[in-house]
């Protein structure tokens, strides 16, 4: 599936979650959900496993929002239901939208 990076979510905008990982592994997290499908309806969760030490941090919050929280799931998004996917690494603390779906809390 086609994978885009966003640059306002890796060039220090203030009010975007920034990735901590390279664009690289960001688009291997995205294949990696989109696999064990963990996307679907225009909308996918996931995260970075380490088999020894648990999830591995993506990412932080926003700078508005105060001091940066280290975040470990990214929500996956097809914006305009083209098959363009994009993604950031979520922020349920601040952000509704950013919690993960039950179905995906459920895997």
């Amino acid at each position: 599936m086609p994978y885009q990076t966003k640059v306002d979510h890796r060039n220090g905008a203030p009010k975007k979650s920034q990735w901590s990982i390279p664009a690289r592994e960001e688009e291997l997290c995205f294949n990696d959900a989109f696999n064990k499908d963990w996307c679907g309806l225009g909308r996918g969760w996931g995260f970075i496993h380490v088999k020894l030490d648990g999830a591995r941090p993506l990412g932080w919050s926003a700078a508005e929002l105060g001091a940066p929280r280290t975040l470990y799931i990214a929500k996956f998004l097809d914006g305009n239901s083209n098959n363009q996917w994009h993604g950031y690494p979520a922020d349920h603390q601040n952000h509704a939208q950013d919690i993960p779906d039950e179905t995906f809390l459920a895997r």
